[in-house]
């Protein structure tokens, strides 16, 4: 049981992680993207 709950914290922190990063990419690097020109081929 011990291990159980150690994986759902180690899994709660992934996500964590993980939304604090999708977070940082909408909200700082999108604006970045779009102020970039790229000609299309």
């Amino acid at each position: 049981m011990k291990a159980l709950c150690r994986r759902q914290l180690d899994l709660e922190e992934e996500i964590a992680n993980k939304s604090h990063t999708l977070h940082i990419d909408e909200v700082q690097v999108a604006g970045m993207r779009d102020s970039i020109l790229i000609q299309q081929y």
